[in-house]
């Protein structure tokens, strides 16, 4: 990857990463380690997230790495910036926040069973890493009725939070349980 040099460099990376559109506007600073992002609202936008605290999203995007991290609205962006740069500078870990860029896994989810009362996927997870972690499954049963969903096998939250959505979003687009979705995050 070639470095981020210039805001323009990271506005284009992160609308090609679809983190932003096209339509978003973003306020930018350069730290010591990283460019810090955070969009610019609109009045009606800024009027609502006067209301609603936990509206904005700050973006730490590694200008060499073109690693992205999102923080909640919690704090100032700058302060999210200070503080990664405080993390790269000790080699402490950077508290809070997660990364959405590049993309670690591909989850495979393949509807493998359907009866009346429930739909069973096989829910599989590909790291995207280099080097890559290990391969995992889970099975996800949902029941018609009630909606519930029940796991078996790897007992990751994040990966039984995203399979789940995943199922659940697509039956709410299209009023039908899917027979197969793939996913990155």
């Amino acid at each position: 990857m070639q470095e981020l040099l210039t805001s323009e460099q990271v506005e284009q990376y992160l609308r090609q990463a679809h983190i932003i559109s096209e339509y978003q506007q973003l306020g930018m600073r350069r730290m010591e380690h990283a460019w810090v992002c955070w969009r610019i609202l609109t009045p009606d936008e800024a009027n609502q997230a006067a209301r609603t605290p936990g509206t904005g999203v700050c973006l730490i995007v590694n200008p060499i790495t073109g690693v992205v991290i999102s923080h909640g609205s919690s704090m100032h962006p700058l302060t999210w910036g200070e503080m990664y740069d405080q993390s790269i500078r000790t080699g402490e870990p950077m508290p809070a926040g997660g990364q959405i860029y590049p993309h670690r896994w591909r989850l495979n989810i393949q509807r493998a069973r359907e009866d009346q009362t429930e739909i069973e996927y096989l829910v599989t997870a590909e790291s995207l890493t280099e080097p890559p972690e290990p391969s995992t499954e889970l099975r996800l049963i949902v029941n018609r009725e009630s909606q519930q969903i029940q796991t078996t096998g790897n007992t990751n939250p994040e990966l039984i939070s995203r399979a789940t959505n995943a199922v659940q979003g697509a039956n709410r687009q299209t009023e039908t349980w899917p027979g197969y979705l793939t996913i990155e995050y």
